[in-house]
């Protein structure tokens, strides 16, 4: 039911944003960069990434959407906040 009332764009959305902060996080980990900045990466990245989205969306002719960019940056999020949690308290 509640597949209903979320578009599946948002789903879509989701997964990009998780896709794109695993893309960011182990990405940049193989250089050897200070483990705040990946971690600042892990959730600018996806930011940008459905910011630029939606941007597109308009020059398209669409409009922006707000929950599109919130859902593409919840998914980024989801890989964010354990990684955070893990260094926080491996220090």
């Amino acid at each position: 039911m509640i597949m209903k009332k979320i578009g599946w764009d948002k789903y879509v959305h989701f997964g990009a944003g998780l896709l794109i902060a695993f893309a960011a996080f182990f990405g940049l980990g193989i250089f050897e960069l200070p483990k705040e900045l990946i971690l600042s990466c892990t959730i600018v990245a996806p930011f940008l990434g459905g910011l630029a989205k939606e941007f597109w969306d308009v020059k398209r002719g669409g409009k922006f959407d707000c929950y599109d960019l919130l859902a593409t940056v919840l998914g980024g999020c989801v890989l964010f906040v354990p990684c955070l949690l893990v260094y926080l308290f491996s220090m």
